[in-house]
């Protein structure tokens, strides 16, 4: 009689065993099918500027448990139309959002409430104060040094009585700063005279600015920008023939151009590598929440005619995800 429980305690025992790790595995299981939703919310979402970085996302969410929700949007023409947007993905349910933010200044504070529960990554320029939230960035300081050097190249620091034009871009995000700063840090030295400076809103008077105060030199420190100077000196034949352009782009138009000769140097962020590492870093916090989002910087590259079809730079330009 006592043989006969002690078997019947060590069969209910085992069957105990094997019903916990059935539930363990089935547990486990929905663990690893479970999937979270992501909205990216950049301006003007259909623009081909976001090719690769859309790209390198899309690779990055099929190496995670992440669906992508790309955010169909228009160019934001206020702060609020933005947050308006992020806000009606949040109401959806989403798990995490990605965020390229028109304005770096004066959105902490509702960021904050908003994005309390949801995780959430910054593009391409952070937000005041800095390093509240994670971001994934292009060096942007070097980025205005390296437009800078390869004036100075170009001209062999002979830049006496050179007259600059800058196209700044959207002075309201820290990255358009931070290469405005860069440039003009790496010429104060060069002996070239800065003119003017417009930034986004100002930019459609470059043809009456650059017809009473003409230059040498124009940059523009962004892919719209660049592409609104190429425009110009394409209307203007008699002013290509004289200013040279340098600038930051990474659409299809500004690399045409460059191969063209329109633009003399292009500089060129890894967009695709900051598209994937957004959503690698995202999953990151989702899958362990309890983490710290953590802040990268992806490098960028100088192509100029010459070095155009180079096998690396052709690599970060056409990017194709196998």
């Amino acid at each position: 009689m006592r043989r006969r429980r002690i078997y019947g305690i060590i069969i209910c025992l085992g069957l105990a065993c094997v019903g916990f790790w059935m539930l363990l595995r089935m547990w486990r299981v929905g663990q690893e099918d479970e999937r979270y939703l992501v909205s990216v919310i950049v301006s003007d979402s259909s623009n081909d500027r976001w090719i690769a970085m859309k790209q390198g996302m899309e690779q990055a969410a099929g190496d995670c448990q992440i669906d992508l929700n790309l955010v169909s949007t228009g160019p934001f023409l206020s702060l609020e139309e933005e947050l308006t947007v992020i806000r009606r993905e949040l109401s959806n349910g989403v798990d995490g959002v990605i965020l390229q933010m028109i304005s770096s200044d004066g959105v902490y504070e509702e960021l904050k409430e908003l994005l309390e529960t949801e995780a959430v990554m910054f593009l391409e320029t952070d937000i005041e104060p800095q390093e509240c939230f994670a971001s994934i960035v292009p060096d942007n300081t070097g980025m205005g040094e390296a437009l800078a050097d390869c004036i100075l190249r170009d001209y062999k620091n002979e830049l006496e009585g050179k007259r600059i034009g800058i196209l700044g871009g959207n002075q309201k995000q820290i990255a358009m700063q931070q290469r405005l700063s860069g440039f003009i840090k790496r010429m104060e030295h060069s002996n070239a005279q800065i003119c003017w400076i417009l930034d986004d809103k100002e930019a459609d008077t470059i043809k009456e600015t650059e017809a009473s105060t003409p230059v040498d030199i124009l940059v523009a420190l962004e892919d719209a920008q660049t592409e609104r100077a190429v425009d110009y000196l394409q209307e203007t034949q008699e002013r290509l023939a004289s200013c040279r352009l340098y600038g930051e782009g990474v659409s299809e138009k500004t690399v045409y151009y460059l191969d063209r000769g329109v633009i003399a140097s292009l500089v060129v962020p890894n967009e695709f590598h900051m598209g994937y590492l957004s959503v690698k870093e995202i999953d990151r916090q989702l899958s362990y929440p309890s983490t710290k989002g953590e802040s990268s910087q992806v490098d960028f590259l100088v192509v100029d005619k010459e070095n155009l079809y180079d096998a690396e730079n052709q690599k970060i330009l056409f990017p194709i995800v196998q």
